[in-house]
């Protein structure tokens, strides 16, 4: 896949391109920055070998956001998607999602993620996008006050 520039709101360009195995330092930091229970460096070396899409959003030259999806037969699925705290509400994971979305409208039939229930603009965002809540997992994800529901939400792409 090649690289994309996308114009966020605020009128500033990003660019969103694939990363490699050389980048892995600076993914694997955003989302260590990121997240309360991050990715390993070695789910992302995973992701690579296993070929799954490994996009990346580069802001002024630097790696601020990554995704990374699953196609699974008729499904695709993002296993993680991360902005860099000091990168957020820019509309950078907007950015990366709609890249996602435009790549899979012919590949796949449905587009899945996961997503805490207590994380609301990530939800607003996935709901803005068209995705519709599909159910829940309870206890899915650990936080500091023991576990934490996962919402899933899928987007019909082949209508």
């Amino acid at each position: 896949m090649t690289s994309h520039t996308k114009v966020l709101s605020s009128g500033t360009s990003v660019e969103v391109a694939p990363f490699s195995s050389v980048d892995l330092p600076a993914i694997f930091a955003i989302e260590q920055a990121a997240s309360v229970h991050p990715w390993s460096l070695k789910n992302f070396e995973d992701s690579l070998a296993l070929q799954h899409l490994c996009l990346g959003v580069k802001l002024a030259g630097e790696w601020v956001a990554v995704v990374v999806v699953q196609h699974k037969v008729v499904d695709a699925e993002v296993l993680i998607l991360a902005v860099h705290p000091k990168a957020q509400r820019r509309g950078i994971a907007r950015a990366l999602l709609d890249v996602v979305i435009d790549k899979y409208l012919v590949a796949a039939e449905r587009l899945f993620l996961e997503v805490r229930a207590s994380n609301d603009p990530a939800i607003a965002l996935y709901e803005e996008l068209g995705f519709n809540c599909m159910g829940e997992r309870k206890n899915y994800y650990p936080s500091g006050k023991g576990r934490e529901d996962a919402l899933i939400y899928g987007l019909e792409l082949q209508l």
